[in-house]
């Protein structure tokens, strides 16, 4: 739980990202530093629809901008500013944070699935 707490940053249900997720509603989970233990992303992703909820999306922070992996799946900052400054003025990014977006039907499932993600990256196998 230590090694959680340290990396766990913030938990937000509070903000609209439909431009990213399939889902109703979304729950956004910022880790400290946690960018070099995502694989693809999938696997968090996996995660999210395990627990019941439509997905979720990993966001990196690197070299002052945002990606979706693999990289560069999806540089934000250049296929959406908006998104991009929405993400960048709403949590304090530092490099090699990222951001895992659980999205669902329903805001309990979009909060479980974010958390299953957060789990499954950082609990050791």
């Amino acid at each position: 739980m230590q090694e959680i707490r340290k990396e766990l940053i913030e938990i937000r249900t509070d903000l609209n990202l439909k431009a990213l997720t399939i889902g109703k509603f979304d729950t956004i989970c910022q880790l400290r530093n946690a960018a070099l233990k995502v694989k693809t992303g999938v696997e968090l992703r996996d995660e999210a629809i395990k627990v019941g909820a439509d997905g979720a999306t990993t966001i990196i922070f690197e070299k002052n901008t945002l990606f979706i992996p693999p990289k560069p799946i999806e540089n934000l900052k250049a296929s959406n500013e908006d998104l991009y400054n929405k993400l960048t003025s709403n949590f304090d990014l530092q490099e090699g944070d990222i951001l895992i977006v659980g999205t669902a039907s329903d805001r309990k499932k979009a909060t479980e699935a974010a958390i299953a993600s957060v789990l499954t990256l950082l609990l050791p196998e």
